[in-house]
C-alpha cells in the first residue's frame, strides 16, 4: 500500500501522461517503466526518482514494492516492426537504479537518456547485447558480416569504377549509403585496375574505393540493424579493411604460394611478370595504388629473376623488391586468401 504522498504523485504523473508536457516530443516507440523498490527504500527518494524519470519521456511509469524473483528486464509486448517495450527497473537500497544493461545513480540523466534512446532505436540487443566490432553489438556485426561475406561475382579489371561500385552495393543486402562528400568521386569513370572478382563483397568494395580516396565505414550503432557508408576519410572513422591478417600460418592459408617452380625472367615489365605468376597460383593480387602513386612506382619497369628452382612466394617477393614493393598475405571476409601489394616505404 502506497503512502499518501506517493498516491498523490501517481495521480499527477497520470495526468501529465494524459495531457502531455509542452515542448516534449512524443516517442515513436512506446517504453513503459515499472519501478520496483527494494525494502527500506525511502519515500522521498522514490518521489525524486519518479519525477526525474518522468522528464525523460517514458510512455508510462508505475511504482510497486519488490516481489521475490524481481530482476531488471525488458519485454517487447508489441511486434518486431511495431515494438512496445515494458521495462522492469530496480531501485536498490543504496539509491541506484538497475535497468537491463545499465546501473545509474540519481542525477545521471545523460546515461539514462542515452539508454532510452538506444532501446527505442535498436531494441533489447542495443542495451544488453555483447559488444562487437565497429561499436556494434555482436549480433549486429554477425548479421553485417554475413551480408558482405559472399563473393563478388563480376569481372572488375578495366571496368568503370562507378559501375563496379554500383554492382557491389546492389549485391550487398544491407543499406549502403553514399556520403554527399563522396558522391562525385564515386561517379568518376576511372577504370578499376585490379581483378576483384571472387573476393568477398566487403573487401571488394573497400578495394575498389581506395584508389578514389574513399573508405567504407559502418553505420547502425545503437540501432536495430547495421549498414555501410561510403565516405571520405576524416582520420577518426574505423574503416572496413581491405582484408586482414590470417590467423593460420601462410603455408596453410595459401599453400599455392609455396609450391616449387623453375623460373627465369629477363627484363620483363613487372606487371607482366606478376600477372604470369598470379595466373599460376590462382590467387587475387590487389595493389595499394594509393601508395604506388605516392612513391611514384611504375609497374612497367623491367625486372629480372635468374634461372633457378624456387617457390612462388619467393619469386613474387624478389620481383617486387626490385620496384621497392612488398607483399602481404591477407584474407577477405570469407577467409579466402589474396596477396596485398604495397610499397616498402610507409
Amino acid at each position: 500500500m502506497f503512502t499518501r504522498p506517493v498516491v498523490v504523485l501517481l495521480v499527477i504523473v497520470a495526468w501529465v501522461m494524459a495531457v502531455g508536457v509542452p515542448g516534449t516530443v512524443v516517442a515513436q516507440v512506446p517504453v513503459s517503466l515499472e519501478l520496483v523498490t527494494s525494502p527500506g527504500f525511502a519515500i522521498e527518494e522514490q518521489q525524486d526518482w519518479f519525477q526525474a524519470l518522468n522528464r525523460l519521456g517514458f510512455t508510462d511509469l508505475r511504482l510497486r514494492t519488490a516481489r521475490p524473483g524481481d530482476e531488471p528486464a525488458v519485454v517487447n509486448r508489441g511486434t518486431p516492426d511495431q515494438p512496445r517495450y515494458v521495462v522492469t527497473g530496480i531501485l536498490t537500497r543504496d539509491n541506484r537504479l538497475q535497468l537491463p544493461g545499465l546501473t545509474v545513480r540519481f542525477g545521471q540523466r545523460q546515461q539514462l537518456g542515452d539508454w532510452l534512446e538506444r532501446l527505442r532505436a535498436g531494441g533489447e540487443d542495443a542495451i544488453t547485447g555483447e559488444p562487437g566490432a565497429f561499436g556494434l553489438t555482436a549480433k549486429q556485426f554477425e548479421a553485417l558480416h554475413e551480408a558482405v561475406r559472399p563473393a563478388f561475382e563480376f569481372e572488375t579489371k578495366g571496368q568503370p569504377s562507378r559501375d563496379v561500385i554500383r554492382q557491389i552495393r546492389e549485391s550487398i543486402p544491407v543499406r549502403v549509403e553514399v556520403d554527399p562528400s563522396a558522391a562525385a568521386a564515386v561517379e568518376r569513370s576511372d577504370a578499376v585496375l585490379d581483378e576483384l572478382q571472387g573476393l568477398s563483397r566487403g573487401t571488394a568494395l573497400a578495394a575498389a574505393l581506395r584508389p578514389l580516396g574513399m573508405i567504407v565505414t559502418v553505420t547502425g550503432q545503437g540501432q536495430a540493424s547495421a549498414g555501410l557508408r561510403i565516405t571520405r576519410p576524416a582520420g577518426k572513422e574505423e574503416a572496413w579493411p581491405i582484408g586482414t591478417a590470417p590467423a593460420s600460418s601462410p603455408h596453410k592459408t595459401a599453400p599455392a604460394l609455396f609450391r616449387d617452380l623453375n623460373v627465369e625472367i629477363h627484363d620483363r615489365p613487372l606487371a607482366e611478370a606478376l600477372d604470369a605468376l598470379q595466373q599460376r597460383v590462382k590467387l587475387p593480387f590487389v595493389f595499394d595504388h594509393n601508395a604506388l602513386a605516392k612513391h611514384d612506382v611504375d609497374l612497367q619497369q623491367p625486372v629480372s629473376f635468374p634461372a633457378k628452382r624456387t617457390f612462388y612466394k619467393k619469386a613474387v617477393d624478389d620481383l617486387l623488391y626490385q620496384a621497392k614493393l612488398r607483399s602481404e598475405l591477407r584474407i577477405d571476409d570469407a577467409q579466402h586468401a589474396f596477396v596485398w601489394i604495397t610499397t616498402i616505404k610507409k
